[in-house]
């Protein structure tokens, strides 16, 4: 990601000027959940394309990325606590505990998956899932690339695109000062 911004910063802060307006004004006018709709369809239109082009390794019950914390916007966070509500979603209680107990980095590799995760592998709040989960992929040569538990700083070949990451930025920035959240922070005490 570091590389991708450095070699774009400069069309992915024209895409945020263009789009920020328009994003703030949705927010305005239709609020959370009409903004975070057409975001979200964005990064599903952007996936589906990426597959189009290029072979995506991702699939159903693979889950090295939700081994890492996942954060996103204030915004996101707040309209995520109130569909995990509606939908009376859980989370494993076992598993954010740990991560709530024990600074995050110092996590074993499987303690560190997302408290969402089914024992299979699969997300539960697939639906829901914020930005972040709707745009990590893995477009490198081998599926092998993503199991980090035992080297926790591998990277893995992944495809940003320029509007989805301006998009990214546009939803924190909407958030004014209010902090960037993390899935177990924002379920701490709850549960």
């Amino acid at each position: 990601m570091k590389d991708f911004y450095k070699k774009n910063e400069e069309a992915i802060r024209e895409e945020l000027r263009s789009v920020m307006p328009f994003l703030a004004a949705i927010l305005k006018l239709e609020g959370t959940e009409r903004l975070l709709k057409m975001i979200y369809g964005n990064a599903d239109q952007a996936a589906e394309l990426t597959r189009k082009k290029v072979k995506v390794l991702c699939s159903k019950g693979c889950s090295f990325c939700c081994h890492d914390k996942i954060i996103m916007s204030h915004i996101e966070g707040q309209h995520f606590l109130s569909n995990l509500k509606k939908l009376n979603i859980k989370p494993n209680r076992g598993r954010l505990k740990r991560q709530n107990k024990t600074k995050f980095e110092n996590l074993k590799w499987k303690d560190k998956a997302c408290s969402f995760l089914g024992e299979d592998g699969s997300c539960t709040i697939y639906e829901i899932r914020p930005l972040i989960c709707r745009t990590h992929n893995n477009i490198g040569n081998s599926v092998d690339d993503c199991d980090k538990s035992e080297n926790p700083n591998k990277t893995v070949l992944e495809s940003y695109t320029i509007e989805m990451t301006a998009r990214s930025f546009a939803l924190f920035l909407l958030s004014g000062d209010k902090p960037e959240v993390t899935i177990h922070g924002l379920l701490k005490n709850k549960y």
